[in-house]
């Protein structure tokens, strides 16, 4: 048998060349042992029906109500964390009252903000009775830069990203009230400043603006959170942010 290059024969390397030029044909290129460079995930595209009431801006934050007639219905925030409804990201185009538009869930996307943005991996939440994101440590867009696609104001560069696992906060000057109940509990809520941690782990507090940011927490135990008091929290089944550690010294 005649051995051509690295091909058992002839017959194989003739093989060979007609596959390559198939795949050339159809628009594959070789990258001559090159490395690929690192991509992100395209983002996922949905239909959406627009049931707020108001044009929505392009690059607006929407919270998801429900799915019927092909499209899922959207409407403005109610809250931060997706207590409502999860969250899509309108593409660029504005979407008309009652009309259709696209809707998009991951990956590398332009946000439309409040104009806060000024350091990259900052975390960034939608805003409840509002279209745009504002800065929240306890958000899931990651800031990665400015956008060059400001056709309605300030717009980032934003990716995706879970949930912080626990979030920092300090409590104000009534605490947060104990739970009540033993076989169903009513846990007690009360608003609380949010911190957020620096690489070095130094606790400061978190601004919008010149504004201390709150979150509201909830209290599952039976004991009352104390006054002025560091917590840690962490969100539950349905989104809500739960006090699961009190700094009790």
């Amino acid at each position: 048998m005649t051995r051509v290059g690295v091909f058992a024969s002839p017959d194989e390397a003739r093989e060979f060349k007609q596959l390559l030029l198939q795949l050339r044909a159809a628009g594959y290129a070789l990258n001559a042992g090159q490395k690929r460079p690192a991509v992100f995930e395209e983002p996922q595209e949905f239909v959406v029906y627009n049931s707020s009431g108001e044009a929505v801006p392009p690059f607006a934050l929407m919270q998801c109500l429900s799915y019927q007639d092909g499209a899922i219905e959207i409407s403005k925030p109610a809250d931060r964390y997706g207590v409502n409804g999860p969250y899509l990201i309108n593409a660029g185009k504005e979407i008309a009252v009652d009309g259709r538009g696209i809707g998009r869930n991951m990956g590398p996307i332009t946000v439309h903000t409040d104009g806060t943005a000024d350091t990259e991996l900052d975390r960034f939440s939608p805003e409840a009775s509002q279209w745009y994101a504002i800065r929240n440590p306890a958000g899931n867009l990651i800031y990665l830069g400015d956008s060059s696609l400001r056709e309605t104001g300030d717009c980032v560069f934003a990716i995706v990203d879970i949930h912080p696992q626990v979030i920092h906060a300090k409590s104000g000057p009534s605490g947060i009230a104990a739970a009540s109940g033993a076989t169903t509990r009513a846990m007690s809520k009360a608003n609380c400043t949010l911190y957020e941690s620096s690489i070095t782990g130094v606790l400061t507090e978190s601004l919008s603006g010149d504004t201390e940011l709150e979150i509201e927490l909830y209290n599952f135990a039976a004991t009352a959170v104390a006054s002025d008091t560091f917590v840690m929290a962490s969100r539950n089944d349905r989104g809500l942010w739960v006090v699961v550690a009190e700094d009790c010294t």
